[in-house]
């Protein structure tokens, strides 16, 4: 069985955002996992100290940046770039690892990455979708519930999830209940996670509508929870690398609302199947629509999940392992360096300030 070392940024060992991949690799391959802080002092010994040669070829996950490192080394390198991480890299980045074997979860990252001049794969995942169940009076998960008006289970009205991670951002609480002046919505949970360095935001007085707030989960399950007994979830970031969070959302049979940038628009056809927005404006505009509309565009996305699911288990998950294999039969490695490698990398392959 063929060995593949997978290279992963140190913060998905808690997210596990790249499980599904490496379960995916394990059917074929002997799969060994390193965690990595690109940018800390001391990650380029500790890959330098590792034996390559024991391994047929490298995978890169998110931190398409160390491929130069890895193509230099000698190792055929698969590269699974995000959106949201490398959308703003010019040319010069993706031309340094025309060696590899690019895989794209973004259509958009696709065909900016074929604009380099470098060929890419684009392959469209989607999570376990589950049956349509019937939605309750009220969230069961429901602690640290704020000094607004008490729940009424006999009240009318939708149930929103909104995890804040970027309160500092224009995507925070306050423009999220402006966002739902013109929906029926009688429940706002607020999961109060918010990324590392940010401070959550207190909560408001909402005179019609009741807040419960999370700081965490106690487990994936409750989280799941959650989202399964919602009728709204709003994506927590401007854009996404692959959105396993809104994915599993649509798969609940949500209707989510996000901002307009991949890769939620790359699923969510616009009051179609979901709602586009753009959290960039400084003017939050009030969406209006009724409960039979909203709980619509919900069962709708629970529609082409089914479809998305099919077609990642049928043709793209079959097709990333095809070109793996035919990768590491024929690997042609060059030695161009990306711009954006580390120096700390930068040193060890004895590469100076020119390339």
């Amino acid at each position: 069985m063929r060995k593949i070392l997978f290279v992963g940024h140190h913060y998905h060992s808690s997210t596990g955002s790249s499980s599904f991949f490496q379960d995916l690799l394990r059917l074929e391959y002997e799969l060994s996992i390193f965690h990595v802080d690109p940018h800390g002092d001391s990650e380029a010994d500790r890959l330098a100290s590792l034996s390559l040669e024991e391994y047929d070829c490298v995978l890169l996950w998110q931190i398409d940046y160390l491929a130069s490192y890895f193509l230099r080394r000698g190792m055929p390198t698969i590269v699974c770039p995000m959106y949201d991480a490398s959308s703003t890299l010019d040319a010069a980045h993706w031309r340094s690892m025309a060696g590899s074997l690019i895989f794209c979860f973004s259509l958009e990252l696709h065909y900016r990455v074929q604009a380099a001049g470098v060929h890419s794969i684009y392959i469209r995942y989607f999570p376990n979708v589950y049956p349509l169940t019937p939605r309750n009076d009220s969230f069961s998960f429901t602690a640290n519930s704020s000094q607004n008006p008490p729940l009424d289970a006999t009240k009318n009205g939708l149930k929103v999830f909104f995890w804040e991670r970027l309160p500092d951002s224009l995507l925070c609480l306050s423009t999220v209940i402006k966002l739902l002046e013109g929906i029926p919505v009688s429940h706002l949970h607020v999961h109060q996670a918010p990324d590392p360095g940010k401070a959550p935001t207190p909560i408001p007085s909402c005179e019609n509508l009741h807040i419960s707030t999370s700081t965490w989960f106690e487990s994936k399950a409750d989280y799941l929870q959650a989202i399964q007994e919602a009728d709204i979830f709003i994506a927590p970031r401007f854009s996404e690398g692959i959105g396993l969070g809104f994915l599993e959302a649509m798969s609940y049979g949500c209707c989510v609302i996000a901002h307009d940038m991949a890769t939620h628009n790359e699923y969510i056809s616009n009051w179609q199947n979901g709602i586009l927005v753009n959290f960039y404006s400084k003017e939050p505009i009030a969406l209006v629509a009724d409960e039979d509309h909203i709980r619509s565009l919900g069962i709708r996305a629970h529609q082409d999940s089914l479809i998305w699911k099919d077609n990642w288990s049928s043709f793209y998950s079959q097709l990333a392992i095809a070109e793996i294999e035919s990768y590491i039969l024929s690997a042609n490695l060059v030695h161009a360096v990306s711009p954006f490698l580390p120096s700390g990398f930068r040193k060890m392959l004895a590469i100076d300030d020119d390339g």
